[in-house]
């Protein structure tokens, strides 16, 4: 397997692993809902994660962004949350 085909199946897990973020307002995960954006390495290694949120405001930030580590634990070493 090509280095391209491993990232991109390490990228499938991720998205996978992070439908288990299910926004606590509407109880749908993140993914459906279309509010990610996009998955890429950085130069670091480290996971960037390219998110919205339901709403400008959203009181829930902290809690969806503790989901998003309970659900990436075992999948990736690091991970940022743009």
């Amino acid at each position: 397997m090509s280095d391209v085909q491993q990232a991109q199946t390490a990228l499938d897990d991720v998205e996978e692993a992070l439908r288990d973020v299910i926004d606590p307002e509407l109880g749908v995960n993140v993914v459906d809902l279309g509010l990610l954006y996009g998955l890429n390495y950085a130069e670091d290694g480290a996971l960037l994660i390219d998110m919205t949120l339901t709403t400008a405001a959203c009181p829930l930030t902290d809690v969806l962004e503790e989901q998003v580590g309970q659900a990436l634990d075992g999948v990736v070493d690091e991970w940022r949350l743009n």
